[in-house]
């Protein structure tokens, strides 16, 4: 992975701070690519993944709460709900148009919010799918556990419920902590 003067200088912060006792033992032996491996494990954080595979969305959306629950009659509220429900299931396709979202575009993942929010498709015009605070399993299939050595530079500490945006993506190697020792 390329990383930058000012990303080595903070990789080398967190070799120098790390105090895992099995990291100590290969800072120490200068394990570079033990250390690369550690850095590549998953961390407790939560990244917006940078594609997330169509499928993946589309299994966990409820199709049923997209057409109206009642059966079809001549009345304007009918008329009303389903068109509301057609206006959002299209823009639904369209985001899903594709065989990746990319999921860490905040444009796209409020598409897919839209898109399956306030649906009025009960009889009684209440909303069918309310979206929670904590998120759906649309947004949920769209993160990713970060490794510890992208989690150092996310801007934000990213939990389950608000992920970071990633900075650097992908994984350490021996060449990158060498480089970041020898500053």
């Amino acid at each position: 992975m390329f990383l930058t003067q000012p990303q080595l200088a903070t990789l080398k912060t967190a070799i120098a701070a790390e105090t895992d006792p099995a990291f100590v033992v290969m800072r120490a032996a200068g394990a570079t690519q033990e250390m690369a491996n550690f850095f590549n494990a998953n961390s407790a954080e939560y990244v917006w993944a940078t594609s997330t595979l169509t499928s993946e969305v589309f299994n966990v959306v409820n199709w049923k709460r997209m057409t109206p629950e009642a059966s079809a009659d001549e009345t304007q509220g009918y008329a009303n709900r389903a068109m509301v429900a057609t206006t959002q299931l299209i823009s639904l396709n369209i985001l899903l148009n594709q065989s990746r979202i990319e999921s860490n575009r905040l444009s796209i993942r409020t598409g897919i919010k839209d898109a399956l929010s306030n649906l009025p498709t009960r009889p009684d015009n209440t909303n069918n799918w309310k979206w929670s605070a904590g998120g759906s399993a649309a947004l949920d299939v769209m993160k990713r556990l970060t490794t510890k050595a992208e989690s150092l530079y996310t801007v934000t500490v990213g939990t389950q419920v608000s992920p970071a945006d990633l900075v650097i993506e992908g994984n350490l190697n021996n060449i990158n902590i060498a480089n970041a020792l020898t500053l």
